[in-house]
C-alpha cells in the first residue's frame, strides 16, 4: 500500500550506507581502521608501526561486522512500521516514517556498538602481544607522568551526538491502553 501512496519504505541498505557516513566523518574505510589501530597503540603504549599490521584486520573486522548491520536494520524498520501499524491501521505515512526514524536509531547504534568494540578487541590485542613479548623481569612501576598516553574508549564526538539525537522521542504518544 505505501508504493501506491507514493511513499518510499525504508531502506536498510540505504540507512547503513548513511550511518556509515556519519561514522566515517568524511574519511574512508580504511583511515577509520587506521583511527582504530593508532587508538589501540595509544591506548597501550605501542608503537606506531603496529598500525601497519593491525590495520588490516581492524578492517577486515569492521567489514565482517558491517555486513550483517543491514538485516538488524531492516527487522527494526519491518517491526517498527508494522507496531505504528496496529496502533493506527489508517497511518502509512506514519508508519513508514516510524520504520525510517527507527531503521536510523538502530543503525547508529549499531554502528557505535561495532566501533566501541573493534577498539576494545584492537587493544586487548596489542595488550596481550605486548605482555608475550615482555621479557619476564620484575621491573618498576612507570611513573604516572611517564606512562604512555590513554586513548579516549569513546564514539568520535560528531557521531556521538547523532546516536544521541536518533534517540529523542519521535511522533506523537501511544494511545491510551483500553
Amino acid at each position: 500500500m505505501a508504493d501506491r501512496l507514493g511513499l518510499r519504505p525504508a531502506d536498510a541498505e540505504e540507512l547503513v550506507t548513511d550511518g556509515l557516513r556519519l561514522l566515517l566523518r568524511g574519511g574512508t574505510w580504511q583511515a577509520l581502521a587506521r583511527e582504530l589501530a593508532w587508538s589501540a597503540a595509544l591506548a597501550t603504549g605501542a608503537a606506531y608501526r603496529v598500525i601497519d599490521w593491525l590495520a588490516p584486520l581492524v578492517e577486515a573486522r569492521l567489514a565482517e561486522r558491517v555486513d550483517g548491520l543491514e538485516f538488524r536494520v531492516d527487522m527494526a524498520a519491518t517491526s517498527a512500521r508494522d507496531e505504528h501499524v496496529r496502533r493506527w491501521p489508517h497511518d502509512h505515512a506514519g508508519a513508514e516514517t516510524v520504520a525510517v526514524w527507527d531503521g536510523r536509531r538502530v543503525t547508529l547504534e549499531q554502528l557505535g556498538v561495532i566501533y566501541l568494540d573493534e577498539l576494545e578487541w584492537a587493544i586487548a590485542l596489542l595488550s596481550e602481544r605486548i605482555h608475550r613479548e615482555r621479557p619476564r623481569r620484575r621491573r618498576r612501576p612507570t611513573p604516572a607522568s611517564q606512562a604512555s598516553p590513554r586513548s579516549n574508549r569513546e564514539l568520535p564526538r560528531r557521531f556521538a551526538l547523532e546516536v544521541e539525537r536518533s534517540r529523542e522521542p519521535f511522533g506523537w504518544a501511544p494511545p491510551p491502553a483500553a
